[in-house]
């Protein structure tokens, strides 16, 4: 259920048994969307190491 003010920007699968959803609250999105690029890098590194320690465990 979206809030007010947000919109579904995109859905997808991340993984086959993952998915997401993107909302915006802010018309300037696009202007913005380099900040959110690197934190997704970076939550993908943060999720990649979690993967190694449990593959190991």
């Amino acid at each position: 259920m979206l809030m007010a003010g947000e919109r579904e920007l995109t859905t997808g699968l991340s993984a086959k048994d993952a998915s997401f959803c993107l909302l915006v609250t802010d018309r300037s999105a696009s202007r913005k969307s380099n900040g959110l690029i690197k934190k997704l890098e970076l939550d993908k590194e943060i999720l990649a190491e979690q993967d190694e320690e449990e593959a190991t465990n």
